[in-house]
């Protein structure tokens, strides 16, 4: 007699319309943006990371002495990002762009992509939130 549609959708807006007699229309909505972040807390976030890259400095020299100075100049961008009424995969794709052009920036003067060994706090506080998790794994495969 009806109709049933189950449907995933991610950072869109989404309208309904019905017609006929008889339109119901009902269920469940999640919608993954970074909106549900306010800027104060994406802050918050950048800041533990700060917190814990100044923790994992001498394990980060260990490994070549311009990773601690590539992920605090990251940081210092990301923290600028625009996080409010934005799509949580816009965001992530404006810190990925950051941090490749840190990068390539660094690339020139003889720093290789690398990645980072598990265990550094810096990694651990980027990968608790959505919005800087994918920033957080490309640091960890390095790619």
């Amino acid at each position: 007699m009806g109709s049933n549609f189950t449907t995933s959708i991610t950072s869109s807006h989404i309208g309904a319309f019905g017609q006929g007699d008889s339109v119901t229309v009902s269920g469940n909505l999640t919608v993954g943006t970074a909106g549900s972040f306010s800027q104060e807390q994406y802050k918050a976030v950048i800041k533990e990371a700060q917190t814990a890259l100044v923790h994992d400095q001498d394990a980060l020299e260990r490994i070549d002495e311009r990773l601690y100075e590539v992920l605090n100049q990251f940081l210092t961008m990301a923290r600028k990002i625009q996080v409010e009424q934005q799509g949580l995969a816009d965001v992530q794709a404006k810190m990925k762009e950051t941090l490749d052009e840190i990068w390539a920036q660094q690339a020139a003067k003889g720093l290789r992509t690398q990645a980072l060994p598990e265990g550094l706090k810096v990694v651990e506080a980027l990968a608790k939130s959505p919005i800087t998790a994918e920033v957080a794994k490309h640091l960890l495969t390095g790619g």
